[in-house]
């Protein structure tokens, strides 16, 4: 649980920037907090536990899921929430592939027994048996958060949409991209490649 507040994080950004306007003269407020949320979508990515979320799902018919829009990665598929409830076990495909060929084409069920992750697809996972239209399971994944606006600043009591310990990771993405805004200058380049690592 996020204890760190928005306006810390921007604040500690422009103190290392320099920026003393209250409204910010080459570093907009508005900017900080757009690339505070900018942080998010590549954290949730990199750190997918980070912003995880348990979630129902209806499975479509077949083999092929697809996680719900705003999932930008799956994490684990973690039971059924038809029948017996059983938990889902994770495979390799090739496993199945070479013991159960064709299992693509097998029947639907209500109730699906592995599962199958591929990180080169990170929204997608597979099922088997195949699933019948309306089955439902439970699903973990990385969900982006819902995006600060600027009275979340102004306003100083939001919190940061992530936990503690990744909060100077923000700060370091906010001050990348403040300084890569001025990155034709060679000083700017090479403070904005210091955080961007």
């Amino acid at each position: 649980m996020p204890t760190t507040k928005l306006k810390a994080v921007v604040d500690r950004a422009k103190t290392i920037l320099q920026e003393t306007g209250a409204e910010g003269v080459r570093w907009t407020n508005a900017e900080l907090v757009d690339w505070a949320n900018e942080f998010y979508c590549h954290a949730a990515n990199l750190v997918p536990s980070e912003f995880a979320e348990v979630r129902e799902m209806n499975c479509v018919a077949g083999t092929k899921q697809d996680a719900p829009a705003d999932m930008v990665q799956v994490i684990d598929v973690i039971r059924n929430l038809d029948g017996s409830m059983m938990p889902l076990t994770a495979t390799a495909k090739d496993v199945l592939d070479s013991t159960i060929r064709g299992w693509h084409g097998h029947a639907g069920s209500i109730e699906q027994e592995v599962f199958v992750l591929d990180e080169r697809y990170p929204r997608n996972f597979y099922v088997y048996p195949p699933a019948s239209v309306g089955s439902k399971i439970e699903i973990a994944g990385a969900v982006i958060p819902v995006a600060h606006v600027l009275s979340d600043f102004t306003g100083e009591a939001a919190l940061v949409k992530c936990s503690d310990r990744i909060t100077p990771a923000m700060t370091d993405y906010i001050l990348f991209r403040a300084h890569n805004k001025d990155a034709e200058h060679a000083g700017n380049a090479a403070r904005s490649d210091y955080h961007r690592n």
